[in-house]
């Protein structure tokens, strides 16, 4: 065996004869078949109803990490739910490509299909309100971006980053289209093996697509901000259009 199996070996007999475990499953990249140096072992671990607790913890085992999580079945669907509500698959992309490791009531196998529906229901629309804030974020992104490279401050290239990942959060939410982690950005979007194991649909756009990708690689601030002001026209005339002079939106007030 190798060595992150006898880790997990490990992990899992001192685990199996608590009395509050029903069922391990272990997931992530080594089970998908995509490790790295820095990969580590997941692990959920089911605890049957009634358990009063939870906990997520980490440990080294002969010098591999492993990353656990043990809650019951009720919890587990409570997290699928704040998932959907946060446009995000990390609970389904864990049991939906996991392995069952012993599932001793068969609340696993319960959970387990649970996340493969909750993995085909569509996410909800955003409202008016909310995506005329989020345009005006993006615009205001492109603003914020422009001042920096016209005064040439060091922030460049750390603010041109953090916006494309905002940019693709908001144009994402637009779509209906799944929040992407983001050091998984770039796999998650084109590479067609990460996409299939992990579940991940074709992003709806795929102009947007071949920009974005284009704007990751760049390096030259000139190139790069040409490149972020085509992203931004783009994507504002997605989301039908938009024009700061005379923006406004008046909501009742929140008390």
């Amino acid at each position: 065996m190798e060595n992150w199996e006898i880790a997990l070996n490990k992990f899992v007999d001192e685990w199996k004869s608590k009395p509050e475990v029903t069922g391990m499953i272990v997931c992530g990249s080594y089970i998908t078949w995509n490790p790295t140096s820095h990969s580590d072992i997941d692990i959920q671990i089911i605890l049957k109803e009634g358990t009063t607790w939870r906990e997520r913890g980490n440990e080294i085992i002969d010098g591999v990490l492993v990353e656990y999580f043990a809650n019951p079945l009720v919890q587990n669907m409570k997290y699928y739910k704040e998932d959907y509500e946060n446009r995000r698959k990390v609970n389904i992309h864990m049991y939906t490509t996991g392995k069952i490791l012993f599932d001793k009531t068969w609340d696993l196998e319960s959970i387990i299909e649970k996340a493969k529906d909750w993995n085909k229901k569509k996410y909800k629309k955003p409202g008016e309100i909310p995506t005329e804030i989020d345009k005006y974020f993006i615009w205001d992104m492109n603003d914020n971006l422009e001042e920096i490279a016209d005064k040439q401050w060091e922030e460049f290239y750390m603010t041109y980053y953090v916006h494309l990942e905002k940019i693709l959060e908001k144009y994402s939410k637009f779509l209906w289209f799944e929040h992407i982690p983001t050091h998984k950005i770039k796999r998650f979007l084109i590479d067609e093996k990460d996409k299939k194991k992990y579940n991940i649909d074709n992003f709806p756009d795929t102009n947007f697509l071949k920009m974005y990708v284009e704007a990751i690689k760049l390096q030259d601030i000139e190139t790069m901000m040409k490149n972020y002001q085509q992203l931004t026209k783009y994507v504002l005339k997605k989301m039908w259009w938009f024009n700061i002079d005379g923006w406004k939106i008046r909501t009742e007030l929140d008390l």
